[in-house]
């Protein structure tokens, strides 16, 4: 039997090949047996920064749980600091000292008590004895008793006139320092009366308010009717000069600067209210002021209404400039009134009655309290009707009312003022009277503490008053009101009424 052999073709090429792809295969072998040997080792490494990382969080973990406790701590220590500074700041060394000079002076003010306590029978025997001898003494003896006391005292009250009465010049010969306060309200006889008394003499007044009354008739009325009663009146140019300028405005003026001071800050009204009359003080050195901390709440005057709104001060309820709303003048006389006014105020009376009412009911005010009104005027003739009306058509058991010229208000304060303007025409020869002198409009407007509520045609005095600079008065005074959204016109009034 015979083997046969098969010849491959081209075997030598495809040993080639295969003994090429072994390497190959080798190789690649070689390649993946590298890559796990380093899939390996990565693993290893993995596993071992596995280890680290859970050793650093376990570490971080501590290291919160510390910084917690130590902010827990820092908070308590913080509030335990907190009293520790407050009585630094008290500066204790100085509370101590503070402390030791009470004590010592409660220590001296014991023993005292304790002398007093010793001497005191003797003081009630000395004093039993004093009464006794008071019951038994005649007219005579008290009244030298009275010189006595007098004598010894080193502050007395009086009045410009009381100061001429010959039992107080004998009593009182001169004094070291003689104080006349509302010195605009006196005449010059009156305030030499008392000015001679005094080694140092301080005068206290405003020479931006009105000069002093005469009877019933203000010093402008009279001096003027004397002036003008003749015409070679001696004295005549004199009177003239103290109708434009009072005795106490010609002291402030020329004295020296040594002599005098403004006192710049005013503690009656609420700050709105002032904003009405700061022009007036202009010209001083130093402008008005508001003393008050908080004006809204120390002049609250607590009145809710239809009208007046507790955030009102200062109202200007202006009266249309109509032939129905026009002054009138009485019979056989010179002063004037204005109906339409007097019935506005009437209604604005009993409207302040019932908002008092209900702030008592609210609790804003005390049951027993009453609301101090004034309701005043620069016409005597106006006032007489206002005061007729209040008498005998109205019923305001919450209030509490005083009528008066402007003039006669001077020096007074109540809590809410009505100012009837009565000036209202269309005659273009004709002015707005009295109430162009800026000293009284200056009276009428700082007499109220709370509220001051001006009836009158706003465009009776702004823009058909005479002089230019009576007008620019006004007019600041309506834009005061304005700003404080206070200007009610009289369809507003109607429609609420």
């Amino acid at each position: 039997m015979m083997n046969s052999v098969e010849t491959i073709p081209n075997a030598k090429e495809i040993l080639q090949q295969k003994n090429v792809k072994s390497l190959e295969l080798q190789k690649k072998k070689e390649q993946v047996e590298q890559v796990t040997k380093r899939f390996e080792e990565n693993g290893v490494k993995r596993e071992k920064e596995i280890r680290l990382l859970e050793e650093a969080q376990q570490k971080l973990g501590q290291i919160e749980d510390r910084l917690s406790e130590a902010e827990t701590l820092i908070y308590e220590k913080e509030e335990e600091r907190i009293p520790l500074t407050d009585i630094l700041a008290t500066k204790p060394e100085q509370e101590h000292e503070k402390v030791l000079t009470q004590l010592a002076s409660l220590s001296l003010k014991r023993e005292s008590l304790k002398q007093e306590k010793k001497r005191l029978p003797l003081f009630q025997s000395i004093q039993g004895k004093w009464l006794s001898l008071l019951e038994e003494a005649n007219d005579h003896d008290l009244d030298e008793i009275r010189k006595l006391y007098v004598k010894h005292a080193n502050v007395i009250g009086t009045t410009c006139v009381a100061s001429a009465r010959k039992d107080f010049i004998d009593s009182y010969p001169e004094f070291d320092v003689v104080i006349i306060d509302e010195v605009s309200k006196a005449t010059p006889p009156e305030l030499l009366l008392p000015m001679l008394k005094g080694k140092k003499i301080i005068l206290v007044g405003d020479h931006h308010q009105l000069p002093p009354l005469l009877g019933n008739d203000t010093l402008e009325e009279t001096l003027q009717e004397m002036a003008d009663g003749s015409g070679d009146f001696e004295g005549k140019e004199e009177l003239n000069k103290l109708l434009k300028e009072s005795l106490f405005e010609r002291l402030f003026k020329n004295l020296p600067k040594s002599n005098k001071t403004m006192l710049a800050i005013q503690y009656r009204m609420h700050e709105n209210i002032m904003a009405a009359i700061t022009p007036f003080y202009e010209q001083e050195n130093e402008r008005l002021q508001c003393g008050l901390t908080d004006s809204d709440s120390q002049r609250d005057h607590f009145l809710d209404s239809p009208l007046i709104k507790r955030n009102n001060h200062l109202l200007w309820l202006d009266m249309p400039n109509e032939p129905a709303f026009f002054e009138e003048r009485m019979k056989g006389g010179k002063s004037l009134y204005n109906s339409a006014e007097l019935t506005k105020i009437g209604a604005m009376l009993t409207e302040l009655n019932e908002a008092a009412k209900e702030a008592k009911q609210a609790g804003r005010m005390n049951p027993d309290e009453k609301k101090s009104i004034g309701v005043i005027s620069f016409y005597g003739e106006q006032v007489k009707r206002l005061d007729r009306m209040i008498q005998q058509e109205l019923r305001l058991p919450h209030l509490t009312i005083r009528t008066g010229t402007v003039d006669r208000f001077q020096g007074m304060e109540m809590d809410v003022i009505l100012l009837s303007m009565v000036r209202n025409h269309d005659n273009k020869q004709d002015d707005i009277g009295f109430a162009k002198d800026y000293r009284r409009l200056n009276v009428a407007l700082s007499r109220a503490r709370e509220l001051l509520v001006l009836i009158g045609s706003a465009k009776m005095f702004t823009e058909r008053a005479r002089q230019r600079d009576t007008r620019q008065m006004y007019t600041h005074v309506l834009e005061a009101a304005k700003k404080q959204n206070g200007l009610r016109m009289l369809k507003e009034v109607i429609q609420h009424g």
